[in-house]
């Protein structure tokens, strides 16, 4: 059984040496300090313990750079936060007082918080409040357990006042990391990275009677019950060196503070990110009934929703707008708690998909996939998107059509890799820019020329849109072992279907291109961002030298000879599903 959370790693070499030397010189340095630390310095480095989540949060988004990042993961962010408090600290009590380093060092570590999680916020583009609801609301509930719980625990074992004021500190932060954890899980949708604590809320959420709550009751009473028993453990040790008790303490409130605030910050960008990217239009509201329609929403979470309504009425008052203004804010925030697991424009959730999913451009050829596998489920129809689950070999495997063109082809992927999808395929239909090659011959893309606009919204031209390597090859062998002869180089990706003149057609038959199409370079290139990896193999349904396009010769789409080797494009895309699987 994996004990570690999900994304626990070490640093690279140099960091880890930088953060070993930082920390030993610290802490030689703290033995000269004739005062030893307290209580009163613990709750002074409580901002810290803020700034430490903070750049967690910052990590895991991706706002910062490179040359830092190393400095904010799991689990280093805690030594990189302690060598900043403790060298802070250790450099102010050489300059001031003990109770003026304190001051310091509470208000420097509060400003340095201030200032990242607003610049935290300020990278989602929203406004503040709105995510304000879930901290302060969080916060609260948190402040009333506290109390709640040390009122019963201090009923039943009065000696544990001894242990204040960190004693009811350590007993906030678990609880604010209780509450959080349940919020993320049972109301939005997250996961949790711990297998402890997922194993936790699994059961939680499978006893008769309280699943329709959730799972996270069960994390939170469990917390409060471990962490009231650690801190009655501590009755004898800070009777007996209460010092060193009160470091230990701290570190505990940092275990719980840390992970807490991180949780509110990520819950909070998320939502807000949500928030921020949906539009008010007609469409929300279908959609959110058709989510409505087709998935059943827990009692607790149509609660939810019911207040969350109640609050969109201040919301009107302070905008002092019409019952329009109202009726959107409602939808939006139904969409946002909803389709933060199913996402907006695919319908699906993490549980909806496997880690590998075929694309093809067109709907009708999700199905002629499903015909070559077994256990063949449809499991969203919506707009141009169509979804099914089935199995090839014993792999299991998604197909979901993008439609036409890189706009819908980058909310397919986007929203794949939300819920996720980690490699895939496009099973496309291709024009040849070559004069020797043939309708029904296949492509195996090795790079695509970026014509088009969507990925320009996202990166400079300048930036490769390439397949992954792992992929690609998949591809090859797939054909090789089948027999099939393919084509294999660069492609081009287009947007203007009807506006490929002759001129234009000429310059990239020259530069030795192979064919055109209208989704591989955003398929390389939102895969290569969201780390996944992608490949592309097309069936060629026109000759653009030879002037020939699909359709032009019948009243069907493809060509018969191209609609009869699209056939062999699907099985060569199987087979290197199968050989990318843990099945193979």
């Amino acid at each position: 059984m994996v004990i570690l959370p999900e994304g626990f790693a070490l640093p690279p070499i140099r960091y880890l040496l930088g953060l070993t030397i930082a920390g030993a010189v610290v802490l030689l340095s703290m033995r000269d300090i004739p005062d030893p630390i307290n209580a009163h310095d613990v709750l002074a480095f409580l901002p810290w313990m803020v700034v430490g989540a903070t750049a967690h949060v910052l990590f895991v988004q991706g706002y910062l750079s490179t040359a830092i990042a190393p400095l904010a993961g799991t689990p280093t962010v805690y030594v990189t936060t302690a060598i900043g408090a403790l060298g802070s600290w250790r450099g102010l009590r050489a300059l001031v007082t003990v109770t003026r380093a304190r001051q310091i060092l509470l208000i420097g570590g509060g400003g340095i918080s201030v200032v990242l999680i607003g610049w935290l916020f300020a990278q989602v583009n929203t406004t503040i409040w709105r995510p304000l609801i879930i901290i302060v609301g969080s916060t609260l509930a948190a402040v009333l357990i506290t109390g709640t719980t040390w009122i019963i625990v201090r009923f039943k074992i009065n000696a544990i006042s001894e242990t204040r004021p960190l004693g009811p500190v350590v007993l906030f932060g678990h609880a604010l990391d209780g509450i959080t954890t349940a919020v993320g899980v049972d109301v939005l949708g997250f996961g949790e990275r711990s297998p402890l604590s997922a194993l936790i809320l699994e059961v939680g959420s499978s006893i008769p009677g309280v699943s329709a709550i959730g799972g996270g009751w069960l994390f939170i009473l469990i917390k409060l019950i471990v962490i009231s028993g650690v801190l009655w453990l501590f009755i004898e040790y800070i009777r007996s060196d209460r010092t060193q008790a009160e470091l230990l303490l701290g570190l505990m409130t940092a275990v719980g503070v840390g992970p807490a605030i991180h949780n509110l910050l990520l819950f909070s960008v998320a939502t807000a990110a949500w928030f921020s990217s949906l539009v008010c239009h007609d469409s929300i509201r279908l959609q959110t009934a058709q989510i409505v329609r087709n998935h059943r929403i827990p009692w607790s979470l149509r609660a939810h929703l019911s207040a969350t309504r109640w609050f969109t009425m201040g919301d009107l008052l302070l905008t002092r707008r019409c019952g329009r203004r109202l009726n959107e804010v409602f939808f939006k925030t139904l969409c946002m708690y909803i389709c933060m697991s199913k996402q907006p424009h695919l319908l699906v959730d993490e549980s909806d998909v496997n880690q590998i999913a075929l694309l093809p451009g067109d709907p009708g050829r999700v199905d002629r996939i499903g015909s070559h596998c077994e256990d063949v489920t449809e499991v969203a129809s919506n707009r141009e998107y169509k979804v099914i689950n089935a199995t090839y070999r014993g792999c299991p495997l998604t197909v979901c059509s993008t439609g036409i063109g890189g706009p819908s082809a980058a909310i397919a992927i986007e929203e794949l890799h939300q819920v996720g999808v980690e490699k895939v395929i496009r099973v496309g239909t291709i024009g040849a820019l070559q004069p020797e090659i043939e309708i029904g011959d296949m492509v195996i893309a090795t790079g695509a020329a970026k014509e088009e606009g969507t990925t320009k919204r996202y990166e400079a031209a300048t930036y490769p849109a390439v397949p992954d390597h792992r992929v690609l090859n998949g591809l090859l062998t797939a054909a090789r072992d089948n027999d099939e002869s393919v084509h294999i180089g660069p492609i081009v990706t287009d947007d203007a279907y009807y506006n490929e003149t002759e001129e234009y057609v000429s310059q990239w038959t020259e530069a030795n291109m192979l064919a055109i199409e209208m989704e591989a370079a955003t398929l390389f290139s939102l895969s290569r961002r969201n780390d996944m990896a992608a490949g592309a193999i097309c069936t060629v349904d026109g000759n653009l030298v030879r002037g020939t396009q699909k359709g032009a010769d019948s009243d069907d789409e493809l060509p018969a000879k191209a609609k009869n080797n699209v056939e062999r494009a699907i099985n060569i895309s199987l087979e290197t599903t199968y050989s990318l699987s843990d099945s193979s």
